[in-house]
């Protein structure tokens, strides 16, 4: 099996500017902006997605000291912060990471976009839809039958792993 290109650089250790348990911050081989820097979950994971939420959490707390130290040593006007995740989002590395770009004046590099203009109707659609993910994924609530009553402490085999399992299942198609 190729190894990951990005773990190869965590461990030659010669970017990288701060490592902890959880991530490491370092300047990718390819910038976008001078001064641009990546922080990276230290454990190989292809999609954000599929992060536990601890590193999730981690990496964000972790970029905005990114963003703090590339506002303190190169004076930019403010950062962007930015995740790709899956082919169709523009990620080119099988690593997920968090891309922290410094932006100053005259800097010529756009991330803006046309919104869109949407029918009531298709915004109701996705809003119907968004919000029953949101309620499945967030709360992870089931409508329980007597049936499936459990007792305090009571736990059926394998019940907590199998969110997380159809949740990576899901998400095999979009790996780059």
């Amino acid at each position: 099996m190729v190894e990951c290109e990005l773990c190869k650089l965590m461990k030659e250790d010669t970017r990288v500017l701060y490592r902890d348990e959880i991530t490491t911050v370092m300047i990718p081989k390819e910038v976008s902006a001078l001064g641009e820097l990546i922080v990276l979950p230290n454990n190989h994971e292809i999609l954000f997605e599929n992060l536990p939420d601890e590193t999730a959490s981690h990496m964000a707390i972790i970029a905005n000291k990114a963003s703090m130290a590339q506002v303190a040593a190169l004076g930019c006007a403010g950062t962007n912060l930015l995740i790709q995740s899956g082919e169709q989002a523009g990620q080119k590395h099988s690593h997920t990471f968090i891309r922290i770009i410094p932006r100053f004046e005259k800097d010529n590099i756009n991330l803006e976009w046309q919104p869109q203009k949407l029918s009531e109707e298709d915004m109701s659609t996705i809003e119907i839809k968004l919000r029953e993910a949101c309620q499945k994924i967030f709360f992870k609530q089931k409508e329980k039958g007597p049936e499936e009553f459990k007792s305090a402490g009571e736990e059926k085999p394998g019940e907590k792993d199998q969110d997380k399992y159809k949740h990576m299942l899901e998400h095999l198609k979009r790996m780059p």
